[in-house]
């Protein structure tokens, strides 16, 4: 658990993929190892997609929300990240979502449920050319960013996803 300023955050991280995972959370610019703050959900082996919008998996990957985690305790302000395994290797933007766990919640088994998420970060195409877009997240094998300083205390979910936009020219072809 990460504590800064009198900013108190626990970070149990979820995460939705198009066919790479986050397994990892970077803290001080150093991985924790696979799975342990991150929800492990039932198939993250496969690296398949989400590639339904409306679905409760948009969250926590298919089946991440009804699994637990430990969870770390980050500050406002911090720059923190996830690991992608394997390299991200299909173009598209970077997101990082948070919600923050009701009071009295034990944010470890909470779904995240409702509208409650809110974005902090996002990574789109770093350069626009007639041969196409650049996109930063092309090849990498991590993304990093910093938590909002002004965030208050509270126990939250971060959410990170790459939306794979390989095949998304046709309703349901982007993959998350």
């Amino acid at each position: 658990m990460y504590t800064t300023q009198g900013f108190f955050l626990t970070v149990l991280a979820a995460t939705v993929t198009g066919h790479y995972v986050f397994p990892s959370v970077i803290e001080k610019g150093v991985a924790t190892p696979p799975w342990v703050d991150v929800r492990q959900y039932p198939t993250y082996y496969t690296n398949n997609p989400v590639t339904d919008v409306t679905s409760t998996d948009i969250r926590c990957n298919v089946g991440g929300s009804t699994v637990s985690s430990n969870t770390t305790t980050i500050n406002a302000g911090d720059t923190i990240g996830f690991t992608a395994s394997p390299n991200i290797y299909h173009p598209g933007p970077a997101q990082v979502y948070m919600a923050k766990a009701p009071s009295g919640t034990d944010v470890a088994t909470w779904t995240g449920d409702g509208d409650v998420w809110f974005k902090i970060f996002g990574q789109g195409p770093s350069s626009f050319a007639e041969s196409g877009l650049t996109w930063p997240t092309m090849d990498a094998s991590s993304v990093t960013f910093t938590v909002p300083k002004d965030l208050p205390t509270g126990d939250y979910l971060i959410r990170i996803e790459h939306i794979a936009l390989h095949v998304a020219s046709s309703a349901g072809g982007a993959q998350l």
